[in-house]
């Protein structure tokens, strides 16, 4: 069963005007087991009131809270209004808006949202922003061929959404937060408390874990690749392969056999992700560290192709491999 276009487009005005819906006429009834035609984001059911956007960036998670929803990430350049509209329609107005991390496909479509909601962010997220932004703008401007070659009927409106995103000609101001926060914290959306944790850095050096107990949801960002080589950059974001894994293990902490674990990449899962993550880290740590003590190059190292870990998506495997031989390197002080 499919939402028609009259329904969805209905529902997208009510909500963003802050009219909430009844449940029953709502998506989110409609939403488990199902892809929606008249989305342009592939929408699934996790949990309770919990749905996430798939496509065009990292995972996005929208939560429903009373009278309010919540969104976890905001895509690439380009995509912010499509995703804040189609959240709305879920149920609830979209009020606020957390990003896990500065790198541009989770804070590229800020901009959808930081005009007139709260946007909250790690505090070193700040001063790393402002990097993303020319990507992000010209991520949006190529996005735009590619959406009219799209099936999708909901492209018009998204190509729409770009080219007014374009003509407004945002600057730094229009992707960062309005809030930060500088370690750990609770917050508050509609009826649910929601924890959020910095360890140290990891994949950034900005990492929000963000908990919902009352859901027993957990989204975390890019310090979880499900089954994939992750981006891993040192030089740039302030990554930290060692950090990387202490974070994970509070994602563990967090966790137990029932939670359901956000991935800023790949598919959802349970807190075998991150105990995933945490082996990937550990062998291929001390892999690096005997590849750089024997002598190998970085130029042999990133041509490697660890056995165990043949079955992930390998595009990320050269940055990933390249990262580590770096931190490797560092640490023995060469």
């Amino acid at each position: 069963m499919n939402l028609n276009r009259r329904s969805f487009i209905a529902a997208s005005t009510l909500a963003a005007a802050g009219i909430a819906l009844p449940a029953r006429s709502s998506l989110a009834r409609l939403l488990p087991s199902l892809t929606l035609a008249d989305t342009y984001f592939e929408w699934k059911s996790v949990a309770d009131g919990c749905h996430i956007a798939i496509g065009e960036g990292g995972n996005a998670l929208a939560v429903l809270s009373g009278n309010e929803t919540v969104v976890i990430d905001s895509k690439n350049g380009g995509f912010g209004e499509a995703l804040r509209r189609e959240a709305a329609a879920l149920g609830s107005p979209v009020k606020t808006l957390i990003n896990t991390h500065h790198h541009g496909d989770h804070v590229g479509g800020n901009p959808a949202f930081t005009k007139d909601l709260r946007v909250i962010a790690h505090a070193n997220a700040i001063a790393r922003i402002p990097s993303q932004v020319e990507r992000s703008n010209k991520s949006a401007q190529g996005a735009i061929a590619k959406l009219k070659q799209s099936p999708k009927a909901t492209a018009t409106q998204v190509i729409a959404d770009i080219e007014a995103l374009l003509q407004s000609s945002p600057t730094d101001k229009n992707f960062l937060p309005t809030e930060s926060i500088p370690s750990s914290g609770n917050i508050t959306v509609g009826n649910l408390s929601i924890e959020l944790y910095h360890v140290g850095a990891g994949h950034t050096d900005n990492d929000l874990i963000v908990y919902i107990p009352d859901r027993n949801i957990l989204h975390g960002g890019d310090l979880l690749f499900n089954n994939m080589y992750p981006y891993h950059d040192p030089a740039n974001s302030g990554a930290d392969s060692a950090g990387w894994i202490r974070s994970c293990q509070k994602i563990i902490d967090l966790c137990d056999n029932k939670t359901v674990v956000i991935p800023g990449h790949g598919d959802v899962g349970d807190l075998t992700i991150a105990k995933r993550q945490i082996e990937f880290f550990t062998a291929l740590r001390e892999q690096a560290a005997k590849a750089f003590a024997a002598g190998a190059t970085r130029e042999d190292f990133i041509k490697t192709e660890p056995e165990q870990f043949k079955s992930y998506s390998s595009n990320m495997r050269p940055i990933t491999l390249g990262g580590l031989y770096d931190e490797a390197k560092k640490e023995a002080g060469k």
